[in-house]
């Protein structure tokens, strides 16, 4: 599913997609449409070739990602604060 049907972030600069990710670190719930948003940001990261593998990895077959952890980008890398 192309989730930039819902969410265009393509305008965005890279500091707010950080600054996106960084403000929904903050919601415990989950609800269909901020698996929509979550993916639409790390959408507009792969495009950027920013390596997200900090927060984000496959693991046994499945795309895991950590919201738990604020990140702050270095050198087009994601780093946890």
């Amino acid at each position: 599913m192309e989730t930039t049907k819902y969410f265009d972030l393509s305008d965005d600069s890279t500091e707010k997609l950080v600054e996106r990710f960084n403000n929904d670190t903050k919601s415990k719930g989950w609800v269909a449409m901020r698996g929509h948003y979550i993916h639409a940001i790390f959408e507009e990261f792969e495009k950027r070739k920013i390596n997200v593998e900090v927060v984000r990895k496959l693991e046994n077959g499945y795309l895991c990602t950590n919201m738990n952890h604020k990140v702050k980008l270095v050198n087009n890398k994601l780093e946890l604060l």
